[in-house]
Parts: C-alpha cells; structure tokens; sequence
C-alpha cells in the first residue's frame, strides 16, 4: 500500500522488536509508518493481542482510502476462514485516530540497531 507514493519518508516503515529488548514481558514487536502502529503484545492472561492506531495527520493529509485498504487488508488475512488459528478475535483497532508519526520520526531517527529495522519500500506505479 505503501509504494505507491513518491515521497520516500511516506514509504518507510519501522520494526521494532521489543521481545529482543527485554523490558517489557508484555511488548513483544511494533510495525511503524507514518500511517499506522501495529503493536504485538501479550494481555494480562497471556493471550496474544495485535494493536492498530493509524495517525490523525496521515488522515487529514491523504483521506480514508489508505486507511480503508489497511482495515480491509486486516479483515482479509485475519478472518477465521483465511487462516488456521482464530486471530481474528484478537485483532484490536484503535476507534480514533492518534499521533502516531512522532514516535515514528524517533524511530527512525535513532537508526538502526540492534532491535531496530528500517525498510524503505521501493516507489511502484500506481
């Protein structure tokens, strides 16, 4: 979804394994763009949980149709028909948009490390 833009900053997403870090026994990964936060982590009984926020400028700059596409994409792959383990209850979608890009510039900012990716997608013809 993202390769379609031409602004490099608009194509890069961040990985951040938090399990690698040890800090938390709850935080296990986060995939950042300037759109969207996906964090994996554990709920208090242990069960696996994806969070998504999606950022409020990101709406205002480029409308609900990327976010659409993101939501469906979701749906699609985590549906209970599309895979063999029911991930589709655990799947928690922010109801309002957040800020998410500050983070986001931290992240990439602070560059690799060791727990850290950065992955330019490469630009794509619409």
């Amino acid at each position: 979804m993202l390769t379609i833009f031409d602004s490099q900053k608009y194509r890069t997403t961040v990985l951040v394994n938090h399990a690698k870090i040890g800090r938390s026994e709850t935080l296990i990964s986060e995939f950042l763009s300037f759109y969207w936060n996906f964090t994996l982590s554990k709920n208090k009984v242990g069960a696996y949980v994806i969070y998504v926020a999606y950022d409020s400028e990101a709406i205002e700059k480029f409308g609900n149709r990327l976010h659409t596409q993101m939501l469906r994409a979701i749906f699609k792959y985590s549906m209970a028909d599309a895979t063999h383990l029911n991930i589709e209850d655990s799947i928690r979608i922010a109801s309002t948009p957040t800020e998410i890009r500050n983070y986001y510039y931290k992240r990439v900012m602070d560059g690799e490390i060791e727990n850290v990716s950065i992955i330019i997608e490469d630009k794509k013809s619409a």
